[in-house]
């Protein structure tokens, strides 16, 4: 594939998933399959998925922040530890796969990453968002952090759903309204994905020329996406989403 044709659909892709990522915070569910089916290795994809992650949602983190959304930093310091301990695990974890094994662990894990979100979006009825539980019990807490581990190690594993699954635990069990939760979610990937992008780095794994069109096109897509943000019907373009989803893991493993 010419050159210039990978990196303008290394961009469309990402202009496509930040579009999107903006109404249903997704993005990496759609990138990582994408980014591999056009034939990027399957570390470089991650790494760069990963790596890419950390500057949309630091921008995002700080305009949250400056619009006075709310935020426990003294829960968020406890959850930090746990996400980037779990991340660097899985960024060790996955060293110690092939590439030709880590392809059906990828769409394995990105289809229980779907079913996960599908399943707590029914439960998220439940909760009584603004009512904000400040200072759970010890079990619940105990709870939460362990969610915060598991999911931090899947982060630097592979990622792909993180974000909303996060952002589903925190509104159910702590009554977050989905702002808050979203901010949360968003500084614990700043963190985990910083983390798990440590040995990336430090091995090369990073495809620098091909981040500049993520990074432009995610860019182009997070500010049309956010146009139509109050507009959308989340869960119908959630499962929209998941349906072109499964296509592209189908695609991925089999072809």
């Amino acid at each position: 594939m010419p050159d210039l044709i990978f990196y303008s659909l290394g961009l469309i892709v990402c202009l496509v998933a930040e579009f999107v990522d903006v109404m249903v915070a997704v993005s990496s569910v759609f990138t990582l399959p994408s980014l591999i089916i056009l034939g990027v290795p399957i570390y470089t994809a991650i790494a760069n998925n990963r790596f890419y992650t950390i500057f949309f949602s630091l921008a995002a983190s700080l305009n949250y922040l400056k619009k006075k959304v709310r935020l426990n930093f003294r829960l968020m310091a406890l959850f930090i530890v746990f996400r980037i301990s779990g991340a660097y695990s899985g960024s060790v974890l996955l060293l110690h796969f092939s590439p030709d094994s880590i392809k059906p662990a990828i769409g394995s894990l990105l289809l229980l990453a779907m079913a996960t979100i599908l399943y707590l979006e029914t439960r998220r009825a439940s909760c009584k968002p603004g009512k904000r539980d400040e200072s759970p019990s010890e079990i619940k807490l105990a709870i939460i952090c362990f969610f915060v581990f598991v999911l931090g190690v899947y982060e630097g594993f592979v990622g792909g759903g993180v974000g909303t699954t996060s952002r589903l635990i925190f509104i159910l069990l702590l009554c977050y309204t989905p702002l808050e939760a979203a901010l949360a979610e968003l500084v614990l990937t700043v963190f985990g994905s910083s983390v798990a992008s440590i040995i990336p780095l430090t091995s090369g794994s990073i495809d620098f020329v091909l981040f500049i069109p993520m990074v432009l096109g995610g860019t182009i897509g997070a500010l049309a996406g956010s146009s139509l943000a109050l507009k959308a019907d989340e869960r119908s373009l959630r499962h929209l989403l998941f349906a072109v989803v499964g296509i592209l893991i189908i695609k991925m493993l089999f072809f």
